[in-house]
């Protein structure tokens, strides 16, 4: 049973109120849990503190936020992935895209700006389907 209540007083109330009820009923709660909604954490009182997303990206290897830059060529491409290898980002570079992996947003929003990029949440993986091609899902075949 849930029971919502709009202040701590007002849960009080109704835990006394629903303690009253099973008693009266003969009914034994196996446990009575009065917790609250922290709106800055966006979770209940009762549950675990979660690792926020991007440390828990960091912490598995990944990068969570990308820089994801479409080169004129692949001559283009290929120096801009050596540049920032030396700068010392984590660079993946696929035909004329250069993907780069950042520890925050704000990284990302940086280098998107000096490299004229675009910044996308990062993660375990990334993938391209040509739209064009309708087979692609088969990984070309037909095509």
């Amino acid at each position: 049973m849930f029971v919502y209540a709009a202040s701590g007083m007002q849960a009080e109330q109704a835990s006394r109120i629903v303690e009253q009820e099973l008693e009266e009923e003969g009914l034994t709660p196996r446990r009575l849990v009065t917790e609250r909604w922290l709106r800055e954490e966006e979770r209940w009182s009762d549950d675990p503190v979660q690792p926020d997303v991007e440390e828990d990206l960091l912490e598995r290897g990944y990068a969570p936020w990308e820089v994801r830059v479409e080169c004129e060529s692949l001559r283009e491409a290929h120096d801009l992935a050596r540049q920032l290898r030396e700068e010392g980002y984590d660079v993946s570079r696929t035909f004329t895209y250069v993907i780069v992996g950042t520890e925050t947003r704000e990284q990302a929003v940086e280098l998107a700006r000096r490299v004229h990029g675009r910044v996308e949440p990062g993660g375990e993986l990334v993938y391209e389907v040509q739209p064009q091609t309708p087979f692609a899902v088969f990984g070309g075949l037909g095509t």
